[in-house]
């Protein structure tokens, strides 16, 4: 059930943004990983103790089978989401914390849960590989199958193993790693799902075999069976501390082409241009063809946003009442005729036209220009407006 239902949140794309996704995923290969592999090596070990392996292999019925295939992809769902988890650490990203959320509290309430999910793990880790060697029955242990010995039995070193897991990923709690790497944060819920599954498991099968006469239970089981419930609180704990992680989120702020230092206030009195406005141009050209060619770096969308902002509320200085033809998607005829200035620069309405309707980006210089003024155009005096008419009228 808990593998289902985060194969649903994973379909859905959350494991892409959701901590608690990536928390819930670590968690369900490790059930998935404990509950399959135990009884699988077990069965193995108990045909590799008889005298024909290979008839009592063939002699496996279906439930096996199934059961191996469970595992096979429960172990390749652990590596995928490894690989990714290492594939998305490589990529740069923003440094900002989540909208309301405090970097410092976030990080600080992560690294108390994952200490309390390493205390959960460690103790659970020992009654585990303890509880390993103690018999589970009357008659046999988790290495062997009978009393007095014999064949070994697969689930002592197994137990071993998911303890020892168990334990190291709690070191790395400890160390708060938790905080600074994906990869320790999904190996909490990982460890945790692998030692529940594991001793539930191994409770499990002797219950089953016990017929639930709880007398006639060895100490491992009931040693087992409390490092199960331990790892029920390593489980919670350590899907909080997935929760509790600031999560990375993009930077606001213009491409590195564009940075500049602190704008000038721009509600401040503008000086007069020492020279006329510059006008902008729409595109840069035209094929062979006769269409319009644009050569020019794409604007990542904040930024975008902030310069059709600019260029749409700048003043209009000159307009017609028609509309003129869009060069870019010929019989649509929807392209404003006017003109608007900052006092500094002139641009036509066809500029934030074909920047809001086709992603076409004003010339580098002009969006310079705008980053470096705050994306602000404040006040533009009727000097500087006459100007601008006289620029494109000629007069």
């Amino acid at each position: 059930m808990v593998a289902g239902i985060t194969g649903v949140l994973l379909l859905a794309g959350l494991g892409a943004r959701s901590a608690g996704a990536r928390g819930f995923a670590g968690l369900a290969a490790g059930l998935a990983i404990g509950t399959t592999v135990p009884p699988i090596l077990d069965v193995l070990s108990f045909a590799w103790a008889i005298d024909d392996f290979g008839h009592a292999i063939s002699r496996l019925g279906s439930n096996f089978w199934l059961l191996a295939f469970a595992a096979i992809l429960s172990i390749a769902v652990l590596v995928t989401t490894g690989i990714a988890i290492a594939g998305a650490n490589t990529r740069p990203s923003g440094s900002g914390s989540a909208p309301g959320v405090s970097a410092g509290h976030s990080a600080a309430g992560g690294r108390v849960s994952g200490a309390v999910a390493g205390v959960f793990l460690i103790l659970g880790a020992v009654l585990t590989i303890g509880g390993s060697f103690l018999n589970l029955t009357r008659h046999y242990s988790a290495w062997s199958w009978h009393e007095s010995g014999g064949p070994i039995r697969m689930l002592g070193p197994v137990l071993v193993l998911a303890g020892l897991i168990s334990i190291a990923v709690a070191v790395l709690l400890f160390a708060g790693s938790g905080v600074r790497s994906q990869l320790v944060r999904i190996a909490g819920p990982l460890a945790a799902g692998l030692l529940s599954g594991t001793t539930l498991t191994v409770v499990s099968q002797t219950m089953e075999r016990t017929g639930l006469v709880m007398n006639t239970a060895g100490p491992g089981a009931w040693v087992i069976t409390a490092a199960f419930v331990l790892s029920i609180g390593a489980i919670i704990a350590s899907l909080v501390s997935n929760l509790a992680a600031p999560q990375p989120q993009p930077a606001l702020r213009p491409p590195p082409a564009f940075a500049s230092p602190p704008p000038p206030n721009p509600f401040a009195p503008q000086p007069l241009p020492t020279h006329p406005p510059r006008m902008a141009r729409v595109y840069d050209g035209r094929s062979t063809d006769g269409r319009p060619t644009v050569d020019r770096p794409a604007l990542n969308p904040h930024t975008r946003t902030a310069v059709l902002a600019y260029l749409e509320s700048a003043p209009i200085v000159l307009a017609a009442r028609s509309l003129d033809e869009d060069e870019f998607a010929p019989g649509d005829r929807d392209v404003p005729l006017n003109f608007h200035t900052d006092g500094f620069w002139i641009w036509s309405g066809a500029v934030p036209h074909y920047l809001h309707k086709h992603g076409v980006p004003p010339e580098p210089d002009l969006v310079r220009h705008i980053v470096t003024r705050g994306f602000r155009h404040g006040e533009v005096s009727e000097a500087a407006k006459d100007l601008a008419v006289k620029a494109i009228t000629g007069g």
